[in-house]
């Protein structure tokens, strides 16, 4: 790398702190819009989701998406894996049980949005059966299980144009990034053309 390079090139950033910024400053439909884009076991994604489920004005249906998210795409196998490991790393896990003792607590507001739970319990129901793991393993909070009511949320865009595309950029560079460490024969090169490092 030429000196030019090391001063005027593309250094890395945090963009799970980027979205996080912009998102404080935006109406919540935008947080929702996010929580349905990432999943716990995403790095910087995660972040992003914890920051979501822990601000004071996150709603009971955003909070049961990212539940039932982690819970259908990643928890079932991480319980099992921590059965044969008890080091190995729990992500979704340590979501659900965020989310859980939150929910319990009354910490989240009334449904502005709208959670059908039905499809994530069917998944939920076939990784428990794949993986031989119980649902009392997982010590669902009391109803959360039940569809929640409220506006139903179908990934519109929840700001103007160009605030919008703000967001989908954010949203690609937590993304992009996050495959670079997943799967980085894929992702480095994806970051590097995105980002510039």
């Amino acid at each position: 790398m030429g000196i030019f390079s090391k001063l005027f090139g593309k250094k890395p950033h945090d963009p799970a702190q980027a979205l996080i910024d912009w998102l404080d400053t935006h109406p919540h439909v935008c947080r929702r819009t996010v929580a349905s884009n990432f999943g716990a076991q995403d790095p910087f994604g995660a972040r992003v989701l914890t920051w979501i489920v822990t601000r004071p004005d996150c709603d009971r249906g955003t909070a049961a998406e990212a539940f039932w998210k982690s819970m259908a795409f990643g928890a079932v196998k991480e319980m099992s894996s921590r059965r044969e490991d008890p080091a190995a790393a729990t992500p979704s896990l340590d979501l659900i049980s965020l989310i859980s003792e939150h929910w319990r607590q009354g910490r989240y507001g009334p449904a502005q949005f709208g959670c059908e739970t039905e499809d994530y319990w069917q998944e939920f129901c076939k990784d428990l059966r794949r993986f031989r793991c119980k649902a009392r393993d997982f010590d669902l909070p009391d109803g959360i299980r039940d569809p929640i009511s409220g506006e139903r949320f179908y990934q519109q865009r929840p700001v103007d144009h160009h605030e919008g595309d703000i967001l989908d950029d954010l949203v690609g560079d937590v993304w992009v990034c996050d495959r670079a460490i997943q799967v980085p024969e894929y992702g480095l090169p994806a970051r590097k053309a995105r980002l510039g490092y």
